[in-house]
């Protein structure tokens, strides 16, 4: 076995130990790109070797899915088949694993799509999808969103003559993988997330002042805001980390809230498009207003898919000391640059970040508890060097949360 199988091997137990909190006799659904394949089939086999009652590799093909948006009727655009419902409904009840190997190999199949009818698509999609959506966010099922390393994503992070090596090699020490044990090191991580997030939950926050070069911004928060980052724990006790890696503690803020402008630091891939720098104006929680130095039509044309998409549904905080901020390099790949820099997300918001959040169903309830919903939910980094946030509690008291970058808390 090669130095990268064994990186491979290694990799794979890992996602299904942490990423799922496997459990012998598991379901598991795998999503994946057509070239995460083979790493997909890796995946399933070992989750055989471990125990793995069924797996499920489901190939997503975003080259296809434009070609549908410039060929087909609008009618036929939303059509959702029967069986794919039932096959939804199923992973619900049985509390399936999902497994989603992130897009970083056909990063701009959706430029071609027609955007109009994308829209349709992804608006159709997501409400026919609506029960399996509402038990991810909601952590009904263990779920974890995953990376992994292509030779177009190689060269999108170490330039033209990057290798797929080089990548592998890039991530390693982040995913922890040099590790003798990278799943009891992901799980001790979490624990010290958790800790921090407890001293945040004891500050009742009532809301966040950030400023830093290009962003002079605050955000309020509902009385019952939960922080959350790191591990999530089921209702059946499975404890899993959604994302690999994570190094961001988050919450929901109040919808209605933000006010002021705030720039983003990292370039987002926004519906096939790259928007770079771009800064978000906003009064009584809506974006009124953006400018970016690229992608600015893809940003505007975002914010109208829905109501819910010019509102905030999350805002995290990442210390600038995380390994994926100090590798230096810019990985376009959310999963990735989130986890790098603070981030705000535009679009639905985690129901279980408000206390009985998760146990709300109807819009009006969520809203009720400052909580947004969309179709859509995007993340944007905006935080680095020169950011600074103080917070202010609901007892009137202001702290100082972080400094440069950095968490002083």
């Amino acid at each position: 076995m090669t130095k990268l199988e064994e990186k491979q091997m290694k990799y794979a137990k890992l996602i299904l130990e942490a990423g799922l909190g496997f459990k012998k006799d598991m379901c598991i659904s795998i999503t994946c790109e057509i070239e995460a394949y083979p790493f997909a089939r890796l995946l399933a086999e070992k989750a055989y070797e471990m125990g793995a009652k069924y797996v499920f590799i489901e190939p997503r093909d975003l080259y296809l899915q434009a070609a549908r948006t410039n060929y087909q009727s609008k009618e036929n655009i939303e059509y959702y088949p029967e069986f794919m419902r039932a096959y939804d409904k199923e992973r619900v009840d049985e509390k399936w694993g999902r497994i989603s190997i992130d897009s970083t190999e056909s990063f701009d199949a959706l430029k071609s799509a027609n955007p109009e009818m994308n829209l349709l698509y992804t608006r159709a999609n997501r409400k026919a999808t609506e029960i399996y959506h509402d038990a991810v966010i909601n952590h009904r099922i263990p779920w974890v969103v995953v990376c992994v390393p292509g030779i177009k994503w190689a060269k999108k992070v170490l330039g033209e003559n990057g290798t797929l090596e080089e990548l592998w090699d890039l991530i390693t020490p982040i995913l922890y993988l040099d590790e003798k044990d990278p799943t009891k090191k992901w799980f001790d991580l979490t624990k010290q997330m958790l800790e921090r997030r407890k001293k945040f939950n004891a500050l009742h926050i009532k809301s966040l002042h950030y400023m830093a070069k290009g962003t002079d911004f605050t955000v309020g928060f509902h009385k019952d805001a939960i922080w959350k980052g790191g591990e999530q724990v089921m209702d059946d006790g499975t404890v899993f980390i959604p994302n690999l890696p994570t190094f961001e503690i988050y919450t929901a803020p109040d919808y209605k809230s933000a006010n002021g402008y705030i720039t983003t630091k990292r370039p987002v891939n926004v519906q096939g498009d790259k928007v770079v720098e771009a800064t978000f104006t906003f009064k009584d929680g809506k974006v009124i207003d953006v400018k970016a130095k690229e992608g600015e039509k893809a940003i505007k044309d975002y914010l109208v898919i829905d109501e819910g998409a010019s509102y905030l549904g999350e805002i995290a905080l990442v210390d600038n000391a995380s390994p994926i901020s100090v590798s230096g390099k810019v990985f376009t790949s959310i999963l990735y640059d989130e986890n790098a820099s603070c981030h705000i997300a535009l679009g639905s918001a985690y129901p279980d970040c408000v206390k009985g959040g998760d146990l709300t169903e109807s819009e009006d309830e969520k809203h009720k508890l400052g909580l947004n919903t969309s179709i859509e939910h995007t993340d944007f980094m905006v935080g680095d060097e020169t950011l600074n946030i103080v917070a202010t509690t609901f007892d009137g008291r202001e702290v100082e949360i972080m400094k440069n970058g950095l968490f002083v808390i």
